[in-house]
């Protein structure tokens, strides 16, 4: 047995395959891009930190973020559909994320994400690009705010749904020419 104090993937140029796999300390992706292989979960059970870019699929593999732990991104985190884009499966979140200022939740077009168990969903300090057919849904598994503060935008044509959470706006809301529906 191997016990880990943490993680940090720091190559600028590297990117990295991310299996099904337990992080049950700290993982930092300082630079590069990881990508979490299709019909995948990673279970957390501290923090991972992205300052990186990291990709999950959606659509067709809907990969999954568990755990006990948390997200903190001031990096890109993208979801992308994958072939075939017709199957109706989500990239599924039940854990906290906090998208921070200078980091961005981008959906691709006709990627779909699922905020789901977690006790709290997503609070969004940076920027939320939702593109062309995609669609954010914080699902009926328990009420959890959605906080998008201050310092946040809000772009793009994509959906943003609500089946049973709370909305919180921060005055001073930003947002972009085509912004999405709220």
């Amino acid at each position: 047995s191997l016990a880990m104090r943490g993680l940090v993937l720091a190559g600028s140029q590297a990117t990295y395959s991310i299996a099904t796999a337990s992080f049950p300390a700290p993982v930092e992706l300082r630079s590069g891009t990881a990508i979490q292989q299709r019909f995948t979960t990673a279970s957390l059970g501290s923090i991972l930190s992205i300052r990186g870019t990291y990709r999950l699929g959606s659509r067709n593999d809907g990969g999954q973020w568990n755990g006990a732990g948390r997200v903190e991104s001031l990096g890109v985190v993208e979801i992308a559909p994958t072939e075939p884009a017709s199957a109706g499966s989500e990239a599924t979140w039940n854990l906290p994320v906090s998208i921070r200022p200078g980091g961005t939740l981008r959906l691709l077009p006709n990627a779909f994400l699922n905020l789901s168990c977690s006790a709290q969903s997503l609070n969004l300090a940076g920027a939320l690009d939702l593109q062309a057919g995609s669609r954010l849904r914080v699902d009926a598994c328990n009420r959890k705010p959605f906080v998008i503060t201050a310092t946040a935008t809000v772009a793009g044509s994509g959906q943003l749904r609500f089946d049973s959470s709370d909305l919180v706006l921060e005055r001073d809301f930003k947002t972009e020419e085509h912004t999405s529906e709220l």
